[in-house]
């Protein structure tokens, strides 16, 4: 059995080079068939789908299992895609854009709305993103799911009246007479 069992892992690793080294250089219409195909025979091949490489980030291309928050790569899918050149600019990859409708959408990882926050909430170069950066990385995610104000309004983005980069709960509103 376990002769047996390496065997199919062995065949299984070489397929998935192939097919990753294949899918690089295939043409989109030769992806999107493959995509369909994959859709349709998913649950037969649920063990090598995530190690596939099907979504380009950058000049790379990724494995489902290869994109996470952790990793410092984003899925970019409709929803993300007004904050992109942020998350770029912060420090993180993208992926290229899914679409919800397309087949690759069946194989993306989804990232939680609190995973998605907390990595940009605590990215080191909140500070360096222009006013009008800021203003739109906010009113993104506020329209997040489970995220609310109280842990916006901690995240550490704007310098106070001294110049140090403060929480936006500890700022106090601006007055003449202060």
């Amino acid at each position: 059995v376990e002769i047996v069992r390496a065997k199919q892992l062995a065949s299984a690793t070489a397929i998935t080079y192939e097919l990753n080294a294949w899918y690089r250089t295939a043409s989109e219409e030769k992806k999107d068939a493959f995509l369909s195909w994959l859709v349709k025979h998913s649950a037969d091949l649920s063990a090598i789908i995530p190690t596939l490489k099907l979504f380009k980030v950058g000049e790379s291309m990724c494995a489902a299992n290869e994109l996470t928050i952790e990793s410092g790569k984003f899925v970019c899918t409709e929803a993300i895609l007004p904050i992109k050149d942020i998350v770029k600019k912060l420090g993180f990859s993208c992926s290229e854009i899914i679409k919800s409708d397309s087949n690759l959408s069946t194989f993306a990882p989804i990232q939680s709305s609190k995973k998605v926050f907390e990595a940009i909430s605590s990215a080191d170069s909140l500070s360096t993103l222009s006013t009008e950066e800021k203003i739109l990385l906010v009113k993104y995610l506020a329209l997040l799911d489970n995220i609310g104000e109280a842990a916006i309004s901690s995240m550490p983005m704007f310098k106070n009246l001294n110049g140090e980069i403060c929480r936006m709960d500890e700022m106090m509103p601006y007055t003449q007479d202060a």
